[in-house]
């Protein structure tokens, strides 16, 4: 990607196109490609209907990558469900289906996917960056206002 874009998002992960998560969903095999698959519907459905938190969630970490310690040892631990209350207010909400499927994330590999050299790529990047331009200002805003709360 030879461009240079003023990111308005969490990290660069949060820019990756579902057309480049899906070839990388294509790469895995058996119930490793079924997770990918979930995990990126997931993600689609957040950017559809939360797209103020899918521009804030943590690509690597997933939800849990933003809970307290203790929540995070009951959850991991002692197989507690990840709960409403336990998520930042920017995250409360979401759909149990989403939740779960977004709980870990994609792994800190899934950077790596900024390396290919995919065709297309950088049109695929660019549409995604387009897509909620006018948002970026707002998504600010909402990183403020959470900080804030967390406060």
């Amino acid at each position: 990607m030879s461009t240079t874009y003023q990111l308005g998002r969490r990290s660069i992960e949060n820019y990756l196109p579902e057309q480049t998560l899906r070839r990388w969903q294509s790469k895995g095999q058996g119930a490793e490609k079924t997770r990918r698959r979930k995990l990126i519907d997931a993600l689609c459905e957040l950017r559809k209907s939360w797209p103020e938190a899918a521009r804030q969630i943590d690509m690597k970490g997933g939800l849990l990558g933003d809970v307290s310690p203790a929540v995070r040892s009951k959850v991991e631990k002692h197989g507690r469900d990840l709960r409403d209350e336990d998520l930042d207010n920017l995250f409360q909400g979401l759909p149990e289906p989403v939740r779960r499927q977004l709980k870990k994330g994609f792994g800190r590999s899934i950077a790596e996917l900024f390396e290919s050299d995919l065709p297309g790529f950088d049109d695929s990047f660019r549409m995604e960056f387009d897509r909620d331009a006018q948002a970026h200002a707002q998504g600010r805003e909402t990183i403020i206002a959470s900080l804030l709360a967390r406060l």
